[in-house]
């Protein structure tokens, strides 16, 4: 046989390992064996505490010891078993917990109780507290109420011999800016439109005052307006609005879009914008569009040299019957259309031509411009 020092040191090895294997199963038996053995303890505990009323706090207070003295060597267990045993060992915990909990016992630790000031292992008892005992209340005494004698009638008031005087208008909207420079507005109950001065940028297809267009009849404008960029829209579909005061407060000497600015104004019947500075305009489509009622209209002062489009502009203006032009007016024709001047009526009365005096067209004849001024003030001519 061979007794070299290699084979001999090997064999212990061997040996060494088998005796490890054979104390770790051995201490995994001890292990499991402790913890069966507290657990029946606390069953027979538990079932004890169950059987008898008078010693339940004795029992559930050992209870409470045995589940701490268990508490304390759990870490050791956990080490010594198989997870597998572990997984088993925390379900019966879990319901023997639960159990617990159905008997009303705290199982609390006494250093977590401690910490919230409850060092009482006694159960706690809510108890309930008797409602107040009812005390009936005695019935009030009801008083006759006293017939008044003649003398403590009053004296009637007598009416009032003059109309009561009428109330001022309560303001239904207002508009104070607070990060822009728009100005301010009120619109009050029986349809007037106040409007002070500021400077007008906006961007929106129509003005604010379109909301409120059913209740608007009178604009009036106090100062100064300054209008850069664009008016689109400014009076449009104001079908209630009869008269406007103040545009010469209008400085649209920065605008070119102005469009549809009169659209749909249908209750206007007259209005003077010779003051307006159209030099920079570049759109006038449908500007006076659908202004139904509209009869008398004053562009004297405008010129339209830098104007693009001009379709539809007087179209649906049914009642036009004097339209004032200047020096610098000349009507535009593009792909999308001419202005739409309107026909007058040709009947016994009107011959279905304009005339300012001195010639006489059609409406298409004079929106091509025949003569090379259109200065003055046309009308429907009368046979």
């Amino acid at each position: 046989m061979d007794y070299s020092p290699e084979k001999n040191s090997s064999i212990e090895e061997i040996s060494s390992g088998n005796v490890d294997k054979n104390n770790q199963t051995q201490n995994d038996t001890v292990g499991i064996d402790k913890l069966t053995k507290e657990v029946k303890k606390i069953k027979k505990i538990v079932i004890k505490g169950q059987k008898t009323n008078k010693k339940t706090n004795v029992l559930l207070q050992k209870i409470h010891n045995a589940i701490e003295e268990l508490m304390e060597f759990i870490p050791d267990i956990i080490k010594a078993i198989k997870p597998r045993y572990f997984l088993i060992i925390l379900g019966l915990a879990i319901a023997f917990l639960t159990l617990v909990a159905t008997i009303g016992f705290d199982w609390r630790p006494s250093w977590f109780r401690n910490t919230l000031g409850d060092t009482d292992p006694k159960l706690h008892i809510i108890q309930e507290t008797p409602p107040p005992k009812y005390t009936p209340q005695p019935e009030p005494t009801i008083m006759p109420t006293p017939i008044p004698t003649p003398t403590s009638i009053p004296t009637p008031t007598p009416m009032p011999t003059h109309e009561p005087t009428p109330t001022s208008p309560t303001i239904i909207h207002e508009h104070r800016p607070l990060y822009d420079r728009s100005p301010s507005w009120r619109l009050y109950s029986e349809g007037t439109l106040v409007v002070g001065s500021g400077i007008i940028e906006w961007r929106n297809w129509w003005s604010p005052w379109r909301d409120f267009r059913d209740d608007i009849s009178r604009i009036v404008f106090t100062g100064s307006i300054s209008v850069i960029g664009s008016m689109r829209g400014f009076f449009h579909d104001l079908h209630n609005l009869t008269a406007i005061e103040g545009l010469w407060h209008l400085s649209s000497d920065d605008a070119d879009y102005m469009s549809w600015v009169f659209r749909r104004v249908s209750s206007l019947t007259m209005l003077d914008l010779s003051g307006w500075d159209t030099s920079n305009w570049e759109f006038m489509r449908g500007m006076f569009e659908s202004a139904s009622s509209l009869a008398n209209l004053n562009l004297s002062g405008w010129d339209t040299s830098s104007v693009i489009l001009m379709d539809n502009m007087f179209y649906g203006t049914t009642s036009l019957r004097q339209l004032t032009l200047g020096e610098n007016f000349r009507f535009v024709d593009h792909n999308y259309g001419n202005a739409s001047l309107q026909n007058p009526p040709e009947n016994t009365i009107y011959t279905g031509r304009w005339t300012n005096g001195a010639h006489s067209f059609t409406a298409d004849e004079l929106m091509t411009n025949p003569i090379p001024s259109l200065a003055g003030t046309w009308v429907w001519e009368r046979r």
